[in-house]
């Protein structure tokens, strides 16, 4: 029993007298890193359209192929409008009927020979005439489904003999010269975002990255994410960018210096990031909080001081007030921005 307690008791001289741990070091030193922002985007046609007829009728004429090119006002689809041209010439002959006689009672009123109420009646009778033409001129082109602009269609939705009513989908029409895409952001940095701004977004689909620029942000925040939608612009010559297609994009928004340590002086415990700094010969153990990442270095937003000696070899023998001794000092050259 006495030799036990004489063991206790000389324990904390024993672990005074264990050797410093050999540790390398290198010090917390400002270093430039690019602010790159990566999100997922989605593709969307510069100008974008379905087309839907605006009348129940049966499909007479279509005028286009899956895919084809189309110029502003190209004729797509016909309904049936064999009736309303009957009409429309009957409304014509009318109107012309009421002219003639229009011009006829004016001629009469000049020579004090028609009523002022005679020569109104007979106006009358002739706007109701213009206006008939009009309506049916009118209902003629709702059976009439034009391109409203210069782009590319999708697949025919209709053929010849159909019924459609409306809302009943005909095609799409994209304009694909460019395209924009649509990609959230933390609102976090939203003072990084401004327009012109430049991006480059890469596909599944293509091996190669598609530059552009951003055109605009959102003038709201989504409360539920706390992100703000950005737009840019992707020239799209080639036709391979389709509306719908996910891409990874990055974005560039300039860079800036900030305290950095190699990544190997980190520490982690759970989500926590700590380092040990040697401080009058012993390690001290310091909880930090890191930003961004480039290879071999990275950010460090609090917990430290520039200068301040951090281990980097030697992590692994350390605990908090352990006596070390520094074999070497490594100085990290400042990496260049990310790429």
């Amino acid at each position: 029993m006495k030799c036990l307690l004489a063991l206790l008791l000389a324990l904390p001289a024993l672990a005074q007298e264990r050797p410093p741990a050999p540790v390398t070091t290198a010090p917390a030193t400002p270093a430039r890193f690019a602010h790159v922002i990566e999100a997922l985007g989605t593709v969307q046609g510069r100008e974008a359209v379905t087309l839907t007829a605006r009348v129940t009728e049966k499909v007479a004429r279509v005028h286009f192929e899956d895919g084809q090119a189309v110029e502003a006002g190209t004729l797509l689809v016909e309904l049936d409008h064999d009736e309303l041209d009957a009409r429309l010439v009957e409304a014509k002959a009318r109107l012309a009927q009421h002219e003639a006689e229009w011009g006829r009672v004016r001629r009469l009123a000049k020579a004090d020979m028609a009523t002022a109420s005679e020569r109104d009646a007979q106006r009358a009778l002739l706007e109701t005439a213009r206006a008939e033409v009009s309506t049916i001129e009118a209902q003629i082109a709702d059976r009439r489904i034009t391109a409203p602009f210069k782009g590319v269609l999708g697949l025919r939705l209709v053929s010849p003999g159909a019924l459609v009513s409306p809302g009943t989908v005909v095609a799409t029409l994209d304009d694909l010269a460019s395209v924009w895409l649509d990609f959230p952001v933390p609102s976090v940095h939203l003072g990084l975002l401004a327009p012109g701004q430049a991006v480059e977004a890469r596909a599944a689909a293509w091996p190669d990255a598609f530059t552009g620029q951003v055109t605009a942000l959102d003038t709201r925040i989504d409360p539920a994410t706390r992100q703000v939608k950005v737009r840019a612009r992707l020239p799209n010559e080639s036709g391979r960018l389709r509306p719908g297609l996910l891409m990874m994009v990055t974005l560039r928004a300039g860079d800036g210096e900030a305290l950095s340590v190699p990544e190997g002086a980190l520490s982690p415990i759970g989500n926590r990031q700590r380092v040990y700094v040697v401080v009058d010969g012993k390690a001290t153990l310091r909880e930090v909080k890191i930003g961004r990442r480039v290879p071999g270095r990275v950010e460090i937003l609090e917990g430290l001081q520039a200068g301040e000696p951090v281990v980097v070899d030697g992590v692994h023998k350390l605990r908090p007030g352990a006596p070390v001794n520094v074999v070497s000092e490594a100085v990290a050259p400042a990496p260049a921005s990310a790429p």
